[in-house]
């Protein structure tokens, strides 16, 4: 099930690849800076509250802040799992695209060189 949501994906077909449906990843990325805004807010706020406590006021804004510490970290790290899997991902396509279309691969390659040669030449 797996492979064939992956290779439906990797074509292009079906609602994901016509972008009836937002990418995963896309959706993964826009709520974590979602998340990353509003820890920037929140942070401020208590910032704020803070210059004016004291005692158990400051305590109560340091626990919140932790707490968002935490939950910011939390989610870095999810973001950072699911490039590491999109990267992994990618990896494997290639590797599949360049077993399986060598002399395209090395086309590409060679166009790839020239372009950079030609680029590098006019400097």
């Amino acid at each position: 099930m797996l492979e064939r949501t992956i290779s439906t994906a990797e074509t292009g077909s079906g609602a994901l690849g016509q972008g009836l449906i937002p990418a995963p990843e896309t959706v993964a990325t826009e709520r974590f800076l979602a998340d990353l805004k509003q820890f920037g807010t929140d942070l401020e706020r208590l910032l704020g509250q803070a210059k004016s406590l004291s005692g158990d006021g400051a305590v109560m804004a340091r626990d919140q802040l932790e707490r968002a510490v935490t939950k910011a970290q939390q989610r870095l790290g999810a973001a950072r799992v699911s490039a590491t899997d999109r990267a992994h991902l990618a990896r494997d396509r290639a590797e599949r695209y360049v077993r399986d279309e060598p002399w395209k691969a090395i086309a590409i390659a060679a166009a790839a060189g020239l372009l950079v040669a030609l680029l590098l030449s006019r400097r």
